[in-house]
């Protein structure tokens, strides 16, 4: 069973990534920092960052079934994998072309995340609202 420390916010550790993310003037940098620093934290295997724009790759996306409306969907644009999870070298998504490059809003944990605003805690086999 896990800690439940681990799921609460650790507002120390806000505060001085915001202090240290805000010196960043290029949005490029500031993700990559933000990923290292997630990726720095205990219990961090992966971490990937989305933002929400307009549908862009319909016709070729492998998500285009589970997609509601084909207007708006997740788009990957940051993301690392720690050294320690077996997911070898460092993943860099900055220019991300793989099935996952985009999630329909409300599909999958990073959709529900999206659709809902409440944060999700994924354990091996298990997620946790």
């Amino acid at each position: 069973m896990a800690d439940k420390t681990e799921n609460r916010f650790d507002s120390e550790f806000a505060s001085k990534l915001l202090l240290e993310i805000a010196q960043e003037p290029l949005l490029e940098q500031l993700l990559k920092k933000l990923i290292q620093r997630i990726l720095d934290r205990p219990h961090v295997a992966r971490v990937r960052i989305w933002l929400i724009d307009k549908g862009d790759i319909c016709v070729t996306c492998a998500r285009r079934p589970d997609c509601p409306d084909q207007i708006r969907c997740l788009h990957a644009v940051a993301g690392g994998a720690n050294m320690l999870s077996g997911q070898g070298e460092e993943e860099d998504y900055m220019h991300m072309t793989d099935p996952f490059s985009r999630i329909p809003i409300g599909f999958g944990a990073a959709g529900k995340i999206a659709a809902t605003g409440k944060q999700l805690v994924l354990q091996i086999g298990r997620a946790h609202v």
